[in-house]
């Protein structure tokens, strides 16, 4: 049976930096799916799906599904595969809506979690935005799978579902991201992330917009990756109690030495306080909006540095 290496492979032959929706399925191929397993269908429906939650793909859908559909028909001629290509819907074939209300997008999302988990999981959908909703999947042995999906739904066989999810995290019952499988999500640059966790460290590939273009691997600790740190912080902030994350704790211990620092008078204090009030400013923006301990001690930092007249940095809109 024909193999996602081979596809790949194949890809590589037609020129796809010539022709962007091919760029971005070769991208797809190489970056997301498992090289060495056979193709299946369902990863054809999986790249549709993600890449439909691009407002370019939705705009040139009718490209992307004649292309990627040409370039199968062409590689099913060269190699045995294990299903039929007949069966695949291609991006042009499929009805998209926007929905207005966001209680349609959580219905359509709850009504399609629930027909795929089993009956003792525990769903709720929250909403993250008037366009986006997250949704939080209880299981019964304590695992929690976290997902988010646009207001963007798909008329599939008669039956709207959602398309996505853009983010998709697995945590084990201690509420930590599980090492045995790979964690995507959508930073606010619409970058995906593409890594697993092991002790706080990360592995993975950052991919870049509708191209899905591999433009940085990572290796290291989280809080070295600003983008990723925050866009998952801020994503935790609805599960996750701040009192005992142990980033809110550092947080709280990095704030009050540079508070205490400011006031001994040293000449260097006024350079790190910046430095440590800019990271009080983007914990309040980003994870904690609501936390007065933060707020009261970045409070502080300021007159601090203003009485000394230190110039403080602005605050972030």
């Amino acid at each position: 049976m024909a193999t996602v290496s081979q596809l790949a492979q194949f890809l590589l032959t037609q020129n796809p930096q010539q022709n962007v929706p091919r760029l971005a399925f070769y991208h797809y191929v190489k970056n997301f799916l498992d090289l060495q397993s056979e193709l299946k269908i369902s990863d054809l429906a999986q790249f549709y799906n993600h890449a439909l939650g691009y407002h370019y793909w939705r705009d040139n859908k009718t490209a992307l599904g004649e292309t990627v559909k040409q370039d199968l028909d062409l590689f099913g001629g060269r190699h045995n595969m294990g299903f039929d290509l007949g069966q695949v819907r291609h991006a042009h074939e499929i009805q998209l809506f926007d929905l207005k209300f966001q209680r349609d997008l959580e219905n359509i999302v709850k009504r399609h979690l629930e027909a795929t988990s089993d009956d003792a999981d525990r769903i709720r959908i929250l909403p993250l935005s008037e366009s986006e909703a997250l949704s939080l999947c209880l299981r019964s042995n304590g695992r929690l799978s976290v997902k988010t999906y646009s207001n963007v739904v798909a008329l599939i066989d008669g039956d709207l579902q959602p398309i996505g999810p853009s983010t998709h995290l697995e945590y084990d019952s201690f509420l930590e991201l599980d090492g045995k499988y790979e964690q995507t999500i959508t930073t606010s640059l619409m970058n995906s992330v593409r890594f697993r966790v092991l002790n706080g460290n990360a592995s993975g590939a950052i991919i870049r917009g509708y191209t899905f273009n591999k433009t940085e691997n990572l290796l290291g600790p989280i809080t070295q990756y600003p983008d990723l740190f925050y866009a998952l912080k801020k994503l935790e902030r609805f599960y996750v109690n701040g009192q005992s994350d142990p980033f809110y704790h550092e947080l709280i211990a990095t704030l009050e030495r540079g508070l205490q620092w400011l006031k001994s008078g040293h000449p260097d204090a006024p350079q790190a306080a910046r430095t440590v009030l800019r990271k009080g400013q983007m914990a309040l923006k980003n994870i904690f909006p609501n936390d007065r301990l933060i707020l009261v001690l970045v409070r502080e930092i300021e007159g601090e540095l203003a009485r000394h007249d230190f110039a403080p940095i602005s605050p972030l809109v």
